[in-house]
């Protein structure tokens, strides 16, 4: 098991852990020994460089039953690659934001594709500089029912050092093995598939260094939908302040608080802040994009001058 320096998650999706590097060695009474004259003796350590992977999000049709990425090595050195899939999907955390818990042994009514999709290679030596193309084929049980299955595909890769002798330990020899951990997105979909979002409850607060806004969503189509919010910030004449654009993912339901940052300085007074929920994914391959109806919301909002203005409102249209 290599010490993973750290983890990267695509579409907005943050990482479950970073865990910082470790040394390994060959006797492990002399593991904190080895540690510190490891720092004494080579001082700074260069982090390893992440792999490229594209595309980013991968999609399989049941008719086609594959995909291929890509992974790229723009390091100096070569890297040590393993290729897993992992069941998991973006879930809400309880806390405004949302996690990718990833689960090794799902349920079996969980809409898990890992078990039955193999990875080609699944373990590869990528030289500086070069591309490996990494083929996903999929065995679907007989009989599966129409629907999307997911899993997260983890690429790790390794970049290993030379052991170095630690002086005044005899027969002690120190490396350091850098890791780096990408995890991307599969969906599996077979049959027809649609994606649709309902938008609950909304609500705004609006302080002086950020908006922060609340949604409730709740997938109702056959599919994951993947999307995006458009939020703009007028004041009351209907001049445009400041607009974000935040990619979203819906898989089951989700309570998201977006904190969107201010750039300008606001003045008392009253305010409109429009959303607009729509696929319009640029970063997503043609394949993955399922086109949704537009939802359109606003609220109104009164800042007084301090962190504590906040706004209700109606105005629903879909």
């Amino acid at each position: 098991m290599h010490p993973i320096v750290s983890v990267r998650h695509y579409g907005g999706i943050p990482a479950e852990s970073i865990e910082a590097g470790a040394f390994r060695h060959a006797t492990s009474r002399w593991r904190l020994a080895a540690l510190v004259l490891v720092f004494v003796l080579l001082g700074a350590v260069s982090v390893a460089r992440a792999v490229m992977i594209a595309p980013h999000a991968l999609f399989i049709d049941h008719r086609t039953r594959s995909t291929v990425f890509y992974i790229h090595n723009p390091d100096d050195h070569p890297v040590d690659v393993t290729v897993e899939l992992i069941y998991g999907y973006p879930r809400d955390d309880g806390q405004g934001g949302v996690r990718v818990f990833l689960d090794e042994d799902p349920d079996p009514s969980e809409p898990s594709c890992a078990s039955w999709v193999r990875v080609l290679p699944r373990r590869m030596t990528i030289q500086p500089g070069k591309r490996q193309a990494v083929r996903l084929l999929a065995s679907p049980p007989t009989g599966l029912p129409d629907g999307e299955y997911w899993s997260r595909v983890a690429i790790t890769a390794v970049k290993s050092s030379t052991p170095r002798s630690v002086e005044g330990a005899e027969g002690v020899q120190v490396g350091l093995n850098l890791a780096t951990r990408t995890i991307i997105s599969l969906n599996y979909r077979k049959g027809p598939m649609h994606a649709s979002v309902e938008l609950g409850a909304m609500k705004a607060e609006l302080g002086s260094k950020e908006l922060a806004l609340t949604l409730d969503l709740t997938r109702t189509g056959t599919a994951a939908w993947l999307g995006r919010a458009q939020v703009v910030l007028e004041d009351v004449t209907g001049e445009q302040l400041q607009q974000w654009d935040r990619d979203l993912a819906v898989y089951t339901s989700v309570h998201r608080i977006l904190h969107l940052p201010l750039d300008t300085s606001l003045v008392p007074g009253h305010y409109i802040v429009s959303l607009r929920l729509d696929t319009d994914r640029e970063d997503l391959p043609p394949e993955g994009v399922l086109p949704s109806g537009v939802i359109l919301r606003s609220l109104a909002l009164v800042y007084g001058g301090t962190d504590s203005g906040s706004g209700k409102g109606t105005g629903i249209g879909q």
